[in-house]
């Protein structure tokens, strides 16, 4: 059974000429719809009308799920599941005349995820709990198959998970679940992809040994061994299916050897950042911000979702430093005030505001900076601090 709700449009690439434009290329990403975009209206107005209603919201769940917009996962999912039992959830489901069978499977689909969910924010003994939880109401069947797939590998025990992976595919051919939960452990352990997880994937015997090599030559510095490894399997006709997780990888090497323009085109054919590394699309947003498309940088940054503080600190220095650049110092300022910006990035803000008069503003960005600062950093730091009280 192939997936019903929906299905990934790909973005093709754009013209030659708009890839040397970062704000044209960002453009295109960000405003292409995906098909989830055009249901979301439809999801978005049936929850507006009846936020009690959970059938709407378990399918816009999945539907933000399948791109990347995982926050607003958490947010409908919390709403369904907190409070009630599987069995109550899937009551809840049926509301306004949905039969229960179609309910059952938006319920089931909606638990695999938030267990995913769960597991990705390392909420494991949760995770486990819902699923037991839910393997008494829905048995034995695919959906609960991925779901202890998934946890299996959010626990370490890889080599488990591709057992199940392919009893699950022998037990259920054609099944959607299963490819995602082949899809899934790919992109976890790409160097334990199993023959028969390859074959569902449609990835011809190569693709494997190709995907492997570009990973080991990213691992060993060798970057335009990478590319040249992505290029080679891009090329293939036959493995056309199996492109994103290539992309993926040349993405993550081109953006290593600082080449706009490849990483450019890359994150094009992707059509968005979902599913890529963050600190990846953090080092994209910093070539941006060097090669001076700061608009580019900023909308950049507003896909990414800091896994820590270091990746949070990455985060808001670009920013301040990208606002300040542009002259949106009202921004940067607002972002300034949680104080993860390098101090450095904090006191060119502060002279940007010194420069427009704004003395006060400059003096509340420059305070905490000062003191995060050692050596000759802090002497300048502190004498900038008291020209500015001095007035």
């Amino acid at each position: 059974m192939k997936c019903a709700l929906l299905s990934v449009l790909l973005l093709l690439a754009a013209p030659a000429a708009a890839q040397d434009n970062p704000e044209q290329v960002l453009e295109n990403i960000f405003t292409a719809q995906h098909e989830c975009d055009r249901l979301m209206t439809q999801l978005d107005a049936a929850v507006d009308a009846n936020p009690t209603w959970v059938k709407p919201r378990l399918d816009r769940a999945e539907c933000l799920y399948r791109v990347g917009r995982y926050e607003w996962v958490i947010d409908d999912l919390e709403v369904v599941f907190n409070g009630r039992s599987i069995k109550q959830t899937l009551s809840a489901a049926t509301a306004g005349g949905v039969p229960e069978e179609i309910a059952r499977v938006s319920v089931e689909n909606g638990a695999v995820v938030r267990i995913i969910m769960l597991l990705d924010q390392g909420q494991t003994q949760p995770a486990k709990s819902m699923y037991s939880a839910a393997k008494k109401v829905f048995g034995d069947s695919p959906a609960m198959a991925r779901a202890d797939i998934a946890i299996d590998a959010a626990t370490g025990n890889n080599r488990s998970a591709w057992k199940s992976v392919d009893a699950g595919l022998a037990r259920w051919p054609d099944e959607h679940q299963l490819e995602q939960a082949a899809r899934e452990m790919t992109s976890r352990d790409p160097r334990g992809v199993t023959e028969a997880a390859d074959a569902v994937l449609n990835a011809p015997a190569n693709t494997v040994g190709w995907y492997n090599d570009a990973v080991s030559a990213y691992t060993s510095g060798s970057y335009s061994e990478c590319l040249q490894t992505v290029d080679m399997a891009l090329a293939e006709p036959s493995i056309a299916a199996d492109h994103e997780r290539f992309l993926k990888i040349g993405y993550t090497c081109a953006v290593t050897t600082s080449d706009l323009q490849r990483t450019n085109q890359f994150i094009v054919q992707m059509g968005g950042v979902a599913g890529l590394r963050s600190d990846a699309v953090v080092r994209h947003a910093e070539l941006l911000y060097k090669n001076e498309s700061y608009a580019a940088a900023l909308e950049l940054l507003r896909h990414v979702t800091p896994g820590d503080d270091t990746q949070r600190a990455a985060v808001e220095t670009l920013q301040v430093r990208s606002l300040t650049r542009k002259g949106d110092l009202d921004e940067a300022l607002t972002i300034a005030q949680s104080n993860h910006a390098s101090a450095s990035a904090l006191a060119n803000l502060a002279l940007a505001l010194k420069n427009v008069g704004r003395t006060d503003d400059a003096k509340a960005v420059l305070e905490p900076a000062c003191l995060r600062m050692q050596g000759s950093d802090a002497t300048r730091c502190y004498d900038f601090l008291a020209n500015l009280n001095r007035g």
